[in-house]
């Protein structure tokens, strides 16, 4: 009888979507210094994210601009998408590293 993978197929193909590797998600890790760059990326994605809605926070509060605020929600909810991402990206490096 053959071992069933305990990873959920989910999680497999967020690694290997994310991360871009098969393998991912039972624990195998490459190259840690390529993933440490990844995350550096990601990170430096999320300030350009926060940066880029800098104005509409302005249009938004300062000029009572409805669109901004749209487009503020917009924002935090691909903002929190994105950490999501992160986060399960830290957490992995975390146990496996």
């Amino acid at each position: 009888m053959s071992k069933m993978s305990t990873v959920p197929w989910h999680k497999k193909r967020f690694w290997t979507i994310f991360l871009g590797f098969e393998g991912a998600g039972r624990g195998f890790i490459p190259n840690l210094d390529s993933l440490k760059k990844r995350l550096m990326n990601k990170y430096n994605e999320l300030l350009e994210m926060v940066t880029s809605m800098e104005k509409d926070f302005q249009k938004f509060y300062d000029g009572d601009n409805k669109a901004a605020g749209t487009r503020i929600r917009k924002g935090l909810q691909d903002l929190k998408a994105h950490c999501q991402t992160l986060r399960l990206e830290v957490q992995e490096m975390k146990n496996n590293g």
